[in-house]
């Protein structure tokens, strides 16, 4: 009897570690410059509910970044390379839906806006609202950090520091 448990514990051991399987994805976002409307900052630092966009019915922004800087923010913006890993497991896991605490939000001339943070979850909208795209890309606090403080006021980012 314990040599068939173990038996059925190895066997399920291995067929585990074949199955399961981590592909690194790497992303860099890119923007079209003549489509991009404004760029607004969000501090989520207080904010107590941060799971998808729920956050935009009691935050405002802290900062819009001037129209003569974006072109400068957007070029930044798509130097950060974001990652994510597809991970293909025998159970379902649950990726993350939340904001970090420097959110952006990316408004578009056609209405739309895309939401977009470090801690591994963005989504995009239409000029109504609906979702039309969700991802679970992240980057490195510190990099994502310092682009925020290359173009906010200090006043407003060394509030936190």
């Amino acid at each position: 009897m314990k040599r068939i448990a173990f038996l059925t514990a190895a066997l399920l051991l291995v067929m585990s570690i074949l199955t399961s399987c981590i592909i690194p994805l790497n992303k860099k976002f890119r923007f079209k410059k003549e489509r991009v409307e404004s760029i607004e900052v969000y501090d989520l630092c207080q904010c107590k509910n941060t799971e998808g966009s729920s956050f935009l019915e009691t935050e405002s922004p802290v900062y819009e970044i001037p129209e003569e800087a974006l072109d400068d923010f957007l070029t930044d913006l798509t130097e950060i390379r974001f990652s994510d890993a597809l991970v293909l497991l025998p159970i379902p896991q649950d990726p993350s839906f939340w904001y970090g605490t420097w959110t952006l939000r990316i408004n578009y001339i056609d209405g739309s806006y895309q939401l977009l943070s470090n801690c591994g979850y963005g989504q995009t909208f239409d000029a109504r609202g609906e979702i039309t795209d969700t991802h679970h890309f992240s980057c490195d606090n510190e990099e994502w950090e310092a682009l925020i403080g290359k173009y906010l006021p200090e006043e407003a980012f060394q509030h936190r520091h």
